[in-house]
């Protein structure tokens, strides 16, 4: 179903019904379905389920982001999204148009939910800033979206929405556009392999400077 629902005053439209979603999907990339994010979704436990002993929880901490951040820029990559690598470490996909950035971010429990709230876990800088509001060179056009994801693991599911960023203060979300709202992906015997990545060229993008 596609509604519009009024959160802290601004309207945001909310999208949750299979086709509609699909549909939805299309319109920022022909490629983009429910089942390429299923298979990024299940790519994640996959890489999870493989941590060991070993590994520190440092490194499981960051770990799902950057996992499923690599997977997403790979598979944009195979759609002909150009990789940026931005100033600080980050990244970000931009569409063969540039029209869309894409990239993706820890959320919170309520990310995927209808009424919910959710805003990415982790601050974000700059770049996140400029992006939001179109500033970002050579790409102020084109329009800011998160896929945020929260492993659920109490209830055994990932949950996942990819989201239109309108307002970024304090290095959170404050509020978005659009949400269109992922089915969850059970984490429960999942059986797929690794995702190879694609070859690209990189890009890097500066930041811009403020002035005055």
């Amino acid at each position: 179903m596609f509604e519009l629902q009024a959160v802290q005053g601004m309207e945001q439209a909310v999208i949750t019904q299979g086709n509609e979603v699909e549909e939805r999907l299309k319109r920022i990339d022909s490629h983009l379905t429910i089942g390429v994010f299923t298979e990024l979704a299940q790519h994640l436990q996959y890489v999870c389920q493989h941590l060991t002993p070993f590994h520190t929880q440092n490194y499981t901490g960051v770990m799902p982001q950057g996992e499923l951040s690599a997977a997403v820029r790979s598979r944009l990559a195979d759609f002909g999204w150009h990789l940026v690598n931005t100033t600080g470490g980050g990244g970000i996909s931009v569409s063969p148009n540039n029209d869309y950035i894409i990239t993706v971010a820890t959320g919170t429990e309520q990310t995927g939910c209808e009424n919910g709230f959710p805003y990415n876990k982790s601050s974000k800088g700059a770049v996140w800033e400029q992006a939001s509001q179109q500033k970002l060179p050579n790409l102020d056009t084109a329009e800011f979206w998160v896929l945020l994801f929260y492993r659920d693991s109490l209830n055994g599911r990932i949950q996942m929405e990819l989201s239109q960023v309108a307002e970024f203060q304090d290095k959170h979300i404050e509020s978005f556009k659009e949400r269109i709202l992922l089915p969850t992906v059970s984490i429960n015997d999942v059986s797929v392999s690794r995702l190879e990545p694609a070859a690209v060229e990189e890009i890097t993008v500066e930041r811009r400077q403020r002035h005055g």
